[in-house]
């Protein structure tokens, strides 16, 4: 109950803040030190930088921050580092060695490596 009522005033000291009261006004209607309402309204005001163009991005209390301006340059950014890898696997069948840049735990080779695999486990 205390997070809902902490979250309710954090909430209202930024509307407040909204609508053209000063810091000291909001902090005798809350009876709270003017530093703590500051604190709350400076930290509603936090912005950040898209992790892909680095267009600023504003960010909100209460939610979970932003990384990407849009769901385009997310996955942009993905493309460019997830998909990158150059790490070598060994095929746990044929024991071929070879490069999958979409699954860094992948054990075989090719689709067909992989249901030979299976028919294998299931045969025994």
């Amino acid at each position: 109950m205390a997070e809902i009522q902490k979250y309710m005033r954090q909430m209202f000291i930024i509307l407040y803040k909204e609508h053209e009261w000063t810091i000291e006004m909001i902090a005798k209607q809350f009876r709270m030190k003017e530093r703590t309402v500051a604190a709350i309204v400076e930290k509603r005001e936090q912005t950040s930088h898209c992790l892909y163009c680095g267009k600023e991005l504003k960010q909100t209390l209460g939610h979970r921050q932003k990384e990407f301006c849009s769901p385009a340059c997310y996955r942009k950014w993905r493309k460019a580092h997830v998909f990158s890898s150059t790490a070598k696997h060994v095929c746990q069948l044929c024991g071929k060695e070879f490069i999958n840049p979409y699954h860094l735990s992948a054990k075989y080779c090719s689709k067909l490596c992989r249901d030979k695999a299976y028919k294998k486990s299931r045969a025994i």
